[in-house]
């Protein structure tokens, strides 16, 4: 049983499966909530379904890049979970979450490659390259948006906003949905990927420069 959480953007997701199929999910898209919503998110999700903290196995936590706000208020209570309860932790990147949803559907259309864009701050993209299976085949890069070029060869996924490209959206690849997370996040546990919860840190990638009004 894994509880898998996402607080990398302003979605708020809190998903519970077992043995790789979805039981349910909390999902909230109401920006800057996530102190308020994931505590209640995860006690609703345990009570609704008759499970304690101790019925789970491993808790899967989304680690950027993403939102810095975000990813901190989900570290720091995915770690406590863990520490307290001494759970098992999956460690899931974003980038690797929203090209896996889409290989399906990258095959189905003959793309390529898959291109995760997510966003950061000040203006700027995370842009990872994928091929049509999921594998990474390129490093992490920083972009803006006018350095951003669309290949109608490619499939781009990601929770970016471009008015010239809307099939992502069409294909509803611009969010993380309960079941990528839930199957990616077994296959993660039947491969024994687990990390040290001492060693467990957001992936930001690029340092946190607060806007000035």
């Amino acid at each position: 049983m894994i509880l898998s959480i996402d607080t990398h953007s302003n979605q708020c997701s809190v998903i519970l499966s077992q043995n790789g199929k979805l039981v349910s999910s909390f999902v909230s898209n109401e920006p800057n909530q996530h102190d308020k919503l994931l505590a209640e998110f995860t006690r609703r999700t345990l009570n609704d379904n008759n499970v304690t903290i101790n019925n789970i196995d491993a808790i899967c936590m989304v680690a950027g890049p993403g939102s810095f706000t975000g990813l901190r208020i989900g570290f720091a209570f995915v770690k406590g979970l863990v520490i307290e309860n001494n759970i098992k932790l999956i460690k899931i990147s974003t980038a690797e979450a929203y090209a896996y949803q889409a290989k399906e559907i990258a095959n189905i259309l003959s793309k390529k490659k898959i291109i995760t864009i997510i966003s950061g701050s000040s203006g700027k993209y995370f842009v990872i390259e994928f091929d049509k299976d999921a594998n990474p085949i390129s490093e992490i890069k920083s972009k803006s948006e006018d350095e951003i070029i669309f290949d109608n060869d490619f499939l781009y996924v990601g929770n970016f906003e471009n008015k010239s490209y809307e099939l992502h959206k069409k294909l509803q690849l611009n969010y993380l949905k309960p079941i990528g997370l839930t199957e990616l996040s077994y296959l993660k546990s039947t491969q024994n990927k687990f990390v040290d919860p001492d060693k467990f840190d957001p992936d930001y990638h690029f340092e946190f420069i607060p806007r000035l009004k």
